[in-house]
């Protein structure tokens, strides 16, 4: 068990502890995530918009929908909004909040959240589920759709 109590199995080369450092999404002395939920190249999609910023868009967009109250969520967003920088002018991405926007959460059977859905011609191509894919992952996912 090292200083702050946790339990330690992991094998070790030498015979100094193990120091348990802050995640990078952790506000230094503070359990409470930071997040940012957008920037000026992410867009909140809400179902007064889907249909013109997704479904009749004329770039691929990606899809993340996502809740306040979602942990994993808060995780994955600043590296949707670094995607929508990085894409910008070429694809987009909308993000869409579950509480705020049932209906859509329901027409697209959106059961566990972070979902991301990938979106060209107004029709979804590819789903991840979870913020356990890499940044280079999801990126390359979109513009393969370009």
């Amino acid at each position: 068990m090292d200083a702050s109590g946790r339990e330690n199995s992991a094998p070790r080369n030498d015979s100094k502890p193990i120091q348990w450092a802050p995640t990078l999404d952790a506000a230094p002395h503070s359990n409470q995530l930071i997040c940012v939920m957008s920037n000026e190249h992410t867009i909140t999609g809400t179902e007064a918009n889907f249909a013109s910023e997704v479904v009749e868009s004329d770039v691929p967009v990606l899809v993340d929908f996502w809740a306040e109250w979602c942990g994993p969520c808060k995780m994955i967003s600043p590296i949707l909004d670094q995607i929508a920088t990085d894409v910008a002018g070429k694809a987009k991405v909308v993000k869409v909040n579950v509480d705020e926007n049932r209906a859509l959460a329901g027409k697209f059977n959106v059961t566990s959240i972070p979902m991301m859905l990938f979106f060209k011609d107004g029709e979804v191509k590819d789903t991840v589920v979870g913020a356990g894919t890499p940044k280079d992952a999801l990126q390359q996912k979109l513009e393969a759709l370009a």
